[in-house]
């Protein structure tokens, strides 16, 4: 199983870039909507932008597995979704089950832990009623290639933050203690694999 976190678009350069309102773009093609963060001349150009900040970054995350797409472009992108996510999985280690906003949006995230090792993950409108995702996944795999996605796309940030805008990383985020959180929560997700297999 296998996450990435993609960075949202500024809405004005798709359109320019597209020729098209960004609604229409998004509603046909929501991949182009996104930038790749291995795509460093079109994350620096974001990062350029008169408008972005790190402080609160738009973002979506893709969830594959094998060759099945969990978590798609059609779900909306979210401020700081990264945050959303390792606060969900810290709370089901300790609680079994998490409801959060899926950023700022009237979007909600479930997760539940199921027997066998499951994970029942929910994305959806709550008005209106609309379900992006419904589906039981192995939990630690799951788990797992979230936190790595995350911990991946604060290292490539990181880097870009410092050497595109002279940001200090610790202006924007306490990097070492996000880290430390990411290893912990590893550490967590892990011995709940041993404690399955007890």
């Amino acid at each position: 199983m296998e996450a990435k976190i993609y960075l949202a678009k500024m809405r004005a350069s798709i359109e320019k870039e597209y020729g098209a309102r960004w609604g229409e773009i998004y509603t046909h093609f929501p991949e182009h909507t996104y930038i790749d963060p291995d795509n460093v001349e079109a994350v620096r150009e974001l990062l350029n932008g008169k408008n972005f900040t790190p402080i609160h970054i738009q973002m979506t995350l893709i969830l594959k597995d094998g060759n099945e797409t969990v978590l798609g472009f059609n779900v909306p992108s979210a401020l700081d979704l990264w945050n959303d996510y390792l606060h969900a999985i810290d709370a089901i280690i300790h609680d079994g089950c998490v409801q959060r906003m899926y950023g700022i949006d009237p979007v909600i995230m479930e997760m539940e832990l199921l027997s066998e090792g499951l994970v029942q993950f929910k994305v959806g409108n709550e008005y209106p009623d609309h379900v992006f995702v419904n589906a039981k996944l192995p939990a630690v795999p799951f788990f797992l290639a979230i936190l790595n996605a995350v911990r991946i796309f604060w290292r490539k940030l990181k880097c870009l933050l410092v050497n595109e805008k002279n940001l200090p990383p610790n202006n924007v985020i306490d990097f070492d203690r996000l880290m430390e959180w990411i290893d912990s929560l590893i550490s967590k997700v892990r011995a709940l694999s041993q404690d399955k297999d007890k």
